[in-house]
């Protein structure tokens, strides 16, 4: 496994605005995120350690696009991604055919939502949107840019 920061612990995950439509993300199941099944994202997929915390930023054009939203943790294995995608009866997609079972950490109401410009604003962090399902960052780079998009609450 390539090297990370922080031993890979930590991520943004690129997902497709479709993402949001799908039921096995938020109808009460195990949740599954899927991967490419081509070029590197089998690889990519298996890599990922259970534990792993991500931030989803959707990409594409139109409405709901180019912002973040969700936090999740990836609590499975490919091999337990394929029973939990079995077991809800997922039709895979020709190409999106990986799954990992995933917890959702935290949402992001629509009006609430972030683009990359303004988590650049709000703590520097420098992320540009590209090709790759995983960009892995630094712990210190996750909580920075979950605490810009969930603020603490003040007690």
């Amino acid at each position: 496994m390539a090297r990370h920061p922080d031993g890979g612990m930590f991520g943004i995950k690129m997902i497709h605005s479709n993402h949001l439509m799908q039921p096995f993300l938020n109808d009460g199941c195990t949740s599954v995120m899927n991967f490419s099944s081509k070029g590197k994202g089998p690889a990519i997929a298996a890599n990922i350690p259970v534990g792993h915390q991500s931030l989803a930023y959707v990409y594409g054009n139109g409405i709901r696009c180019q912002e973040f939203v969700w936090a999740f943790e990836y609590t499975g294995t490919v091999k337990e991604g394929l029973v939990a995608a079995i077991a809800q009866g997922i039709q895979p997609h020709a190409e999106w055919n990986i799954f990992r079972p995933i917890r959702f950490l935290a949402t992001v109401e629509p009006k609430f939502r972030v683009t990359a410009q303004d988590i650049r604003q709000r703590t520097g962090f420098d992320f540009s949107p590209n090709q790759f399902t995983m960009r892995y960052i630094s712990a210190k780079d996750y909580h920075a840019i979950f605490d810009a998009i969930w603020p603490k609450k003040a007690v």
